[in-house]
């Protein structure tokens, strides 16, 4: 019951976000039903981690689509690493673009 509720959970951010138009990248927007037009400034690199860690951890226990999470979790962590690491000295996290540094508050 549980792995098939964490599939259900990690097959609709997959599919929500596909069918959204995530950049390239893999990063979504703040909102996922937001209608404007994606920015890296309104990106949530949290939410990214988050789904990355839990898709790295679904794929150890996933039967039939263990590569499929393996694979985005992989995109997502990549793209963090290379796009959203902040500096320390000139930042408050470790991500920039992470919903609670969000430029439209």
């Amino acid at each position: 019951l549980h792995l098939q509720t964490a599939q259900n959970c990690a097959d609709l951010w997959l599919a929500k976000t596909k069918q959204r138009g995530v950049p390239a990248d893999g990063i979504p927007t703040w909102d996922l039903d937001w209608d404007v037009p994606q920015t890296k400034g309104f990106r949530d690199s949290s939410a990214a981690a988050i789904a990355a860690s839990a898709l790295l951890e679904l794929s150890g226990f996933s039967i039939g689509s263990s590569e499929r999470y393996l694979v985005a979790a992989d995109r997502l962590l990549t793209s963090l690493g290379s796009n959203y690491l902040g500096d320390y000295d000139k930042t408050e996290g470790v991500l920039l673009h992470a919903i609670d540094a969000n430029p439209a508050w």
